[in-house]
């Protein structure tokens, strides 16, 4: 073990609190030094949980802590990075010889990891069309919405969308569906997000349980859906 850190408070990094991360924007995490001139770090870990200590030596298998939220980082996941004598290897493709689509037959993991070169990541509510940071963040998924909201928004956040793709979004409410609409993806999209809603007409909106999904369409197929509800009280 090169070294670790693990007190770095699990916060959401903005532009207010950028300069906290000064030289810490790996936030809580650890180096491993392997054989033969690899390494491997995992960064953004939550305060506290790292388990093993600097210069401690222990085999695969061995639990080093959980995902967090420190560093510079806008949602909770773990940053692996991999090196060989210092520079950075794509595990997928150690080779670099792969641009785009499946990973290459020759990757670094001992067992074949799961690998989608495209997917909505997630649906949610607002009461407006957030910002592209917001969303990417999920700062703005509401979790109810008052009856007194001035719209309601589904929105969803996918990744790696191709020119031709379709994103399709149905928000259902008590008396059916609301609205249904099909955006047409001009161009490719390494990341992308697509919202529709309808704003309050009434007094107030009826106190029920709202349905939402947001699925990927290519060449006339579904490769990726996801569905989410909220409660308007």
């Amino acid at each position: 073990m090169m070294g670790t850190r693990n007190s770095v408070d699990d916060v959401l990094y903005t532009a207010k609190n950028a300069t906290n991360f000064k030289g810490k924007e790996c936030g809580n995490g650890l180096v491993i030094r392997h054989e033969y001139g690899w390494e491997t770090q995992y960064c953004h870990m939550k305060k506290g949980s790292v388990q093993v200590k600097t210069g401690e030596i222990f085999e695969a298998g061995r639990v080093l802590g959980q995902i967090g939220l420190s560093g510079h980082t806008q949602f909770p996941h773990v940053h692996l990075s991999v090196r060989k004598d210092g520079k950075m290897v794509d595990p997928f493709d150690p080779d670099g010889n792969i641009t785009c689509g499946e990973p290459d037959e020759d990757a670094l993991w001992n067992e074949p990891l799961p690998y989608r070169a495209d997917a909505v990541l997630y649906a949610a509510f607002a009461d407006h069309v957030a910002a592209f940071g917001d969303v990417k963040s999920g700062r703005d998924a509401a979790q109810n919405l008052p009856v007194g909201a001035p719209a309601i928004v589904i929105f969803g956040f996918g990744f790696g969308a191709k020119k031709g793709d379709k994103m399709r979004l149905i928000l259902e409410g008590p008396t059916g569906i609301m609205l249904d609409k099909t955006v047409l993806i001009k161009k490719n999209k390494a990341q992308l997000f697509r919202a529709i809603g309808k704003r309050l007409a009434k007094d107030s909106w009826p106190t029920e349980i709202y349905f939402g999904s947001i699925s990927l369409v290519r060449d006339g197929y579904v490769i990726s859906t996801e569905k989410t509800k909220i409660a308007v009280e």
